[in-house]
């Protein structure tokens, strides 16, 4: 018997798959090739698989020279386990053929920057619990996007080979976006690739405003440049040039303006009451181009119009029509007031109408159909004037003539 031994023979598999123990046995034998069985030397194990989940023997004796123990790796392809009795300066390595286990996942990866409405590849493998490709995997993956956009284009279910792939994709909405794959069948197995979509350079200009301007009043309003999907093109690096349909004199519109990231509040003071519209255009690119509409309503009441003949005969009763018009010559749809009426005439026959208050009906304009009656010849005056803003008022001179 001997206490010590001149080597150490170490038998494995020649195969094992990752996370699944199998057995190393050690055997010290003297220099002649036969077992040391007086061997009293602690084997100590190490492995080129250093990842989480390995497993190896504890420093152990061996009995009679002879021992067997187990070990589990986990990192696919050729590993070494060594054995070694460093105060006997005995070591001994083998290999073994470490292959995947079953797939538990898909892996999706991608270098691109993906710009909206450009196709980029990604790859795909199927994985083991440990990181492996499992290159026997045989599933079959369905492909689904938080972008579910018009114009996205997803592989169709593809099969992989040896485990993997190399597809290509589309997406159209901008910002983060993810790429789900799923194995038909097990749902379990399933990966996920997470993106940044850039916009696609500026096709067009959108004007938006939530105001309902007033004649002659500031207003807001924001410009963003956009692609054709309807992206922000924060890199759009162009200059707006404004018109607009209001031409009269007073309308203030925005000088020539870059934008930041892409947009931009702005202001505008438009003068003609009713429909109209602002439009941005780019000033090289001309295609580059949007509108905005706004309804501008008329401002405060400042003028007062009456309406009347010009000459009317005597006891007989003739239309008057009163109209509100704001500084600018808008009518103005707003007044409510109310408005009274008299006139030079002095018999107690005159029939003029009572005082009337306007309505939205009226939309800043009222007629009097037959309401005033004058006597007295030859002309008379007929005025009408706001009960509590005496400048809202006008009269108009009326030939009054012989029956």
């Amino acid at each position: 018997m001997h206490g010590t031994a001149g080597s150490l023979d170490v038998a494995v598999p020649a195969t094992a798959r990752a996370g699944q123990a199998f057995s190393v046995a050690v055997t010290a034998r003297n220099s002649d090739g036969t077992i040391a069985t007086g061997y009293t030397g602690t084997v100590h194990f190490t492995s080129s698989d250093t990842a989480t989940g390995v497993v190896l023997p504890p420093d152990s004796t061996l009995t009679s020279g002879q021992g067997t123990f187990s070990a589990t790796l986990v990192k696919a392809g050729t590993q070494t386990i060594t054995a070694a009795d460093s105060a006997n300066a005995l070591s001994t390595t083998v290999s073994v053929a470490i292959s995947a286990a079953s797939a538990t996942k898909l892996v999706l990866a991608s270098s691109a920057s993906p710009v909206a409405g450009t196709s980029f590849g990604f790859t795909i493998k199927a994985q083991d619990q440990f990181g492996n490709t499992d290159l026997a995997y045989a599933g079959t993956v369905h492909f689904t996007s938080t972008d579910t956009a018009t114009g996205v284009a997803l592989p169709a279910d593809t099969m992989l080979s040896n485990g993997q792939a190399t597809l290509a994709a589309t997406l159209v909405r901008a910002g983060a976006q993810t790429i789900t794959g799923r194995d038909t069948v097990s749902a379990t197995i399933t990966g996920t690739l997470s993106v940044n979509v850039r916009a696609a350079a500026a096709t067009k200009l959108v004007l938006s405003s939530g105001a309902t301007p007033t004649a002659g009043a500031t207003f807001s309003f924001s410009v963003t440049a956009q692609d054709q999907f309807g992206n922000t093109d924060t890199g759009y690096a162009g200059t707006v040039h404004f018109t607009s349909s209001d031409t009269s004199a007073g309308v203030v519109l925005p000088a020539d303006s870059t934008l930041t990231n892409g947009q931009r509040t702005l202001s505008a003071t438009l003068i003609k009451a009713g429909a109209q519209t602002i439009t941005g255009r780019d000033t090289v690119t001309a295609t580059i181009t949007g509108t905005l509409s706004v309804t501008v309503r008329a401002g405060a009441a400042a003028s007062l119009t009456l309406d009347a003949p010009g000459s009317a005969k005597a006891g007989q009763a003739f239309t008057v029509s009163v109209t509100l018009k704001d500084q600018y010559g808008n009518v103005a749809t707003g007044y409510r007031g109310t408005v009274h009426f008299a006139t030079s005439d002095p018999l107690p026959t005159v029939v003029l109408p009572a005082d009337y208050t306007f309505t939205a009906a009226d939309a800043g304009t009222h007629t009097f159909t037959q309401g005033v009656t004058l006597w007295t010849i030859p002309s008379q005056t007929v005025s009408a004037t706001d009960t509590v803003n005496a400048s809202l008022t006008q009269f108009k001179w009326v030939n009054v003539n012989l029956l």
